[in-house]
């Protein structure tokens, strides 16, 4: 997986996802990257909020896991890297998605200012709770690693990593 320390661009528009009962959060995480391990660790120990829908999308790996992000009451799906970037236009991660109920997207980047290295460089709940009051959000990079093969070889054109 290629890691890098640039953000990875914005593959959408603001678009829409799926209408749901609630505000919701896409989590898109990369199997076998750094950062979005650091991402999954610090949402499993915190859970879902109750009053979202939280889905969590791992680019790159398998359903095994679907009952262990259900039971902190996540959604978990898992899709190859050309699905996350067809259908949602992501090309790594960890990235973020936020939507109103009706599936409008209002943020779509990335968690931190700043290349996480610990749990709480992740901003999500501030993300969220500031969409969610009205306040407008300054979009943040991605840190992480690229699932988009041309993502991958712009960042790592010999594969190398």
């Amino acid at each position: 997986m290629a890691q890098h320390l640039v953000p990875i661009p914005a593959g959408m528009e603001l678009g829409e996802l799926p209408s749901t009962s609630s505000w919701s959060v896409w989590h898109f995480v990369v199997a076998d990257c750094p950062c979005s391990s650091l991402l999954e660790e610090e949402l499993l120990k915190s859970g879902a909020q109750d009053d979202l829908v939280e889905k969590v999308v791992r680019i790159g790996g398998n359903q095994s896991e679907s009952e262990l992000w259900n039971g902190r009451g996540f959604e978990f799906v898992a899709v190859t890297s050309d699905r996350a970037e067809q259908e949602y236009g992501v090309q790594g991660g960890p990235w973020l998605m936020v939507a109103r109920p009706d599936g409008s997207v209002l943020y779509s980047g990335g968690y931190s200012e700043r290349l996480p290295n610990r749990a709480d460089d992740f901003l999500h709940r501030m993300i969220v709770e500031r969409l969610i009051s009205g306040e407008e959000v300054k979009l943040r990079p991605a840190f992480g690693c690229a699932s988009a093969t041309a993502l991958k070889s712009r960042i790592d054109p010999l594969g190398l990593k």
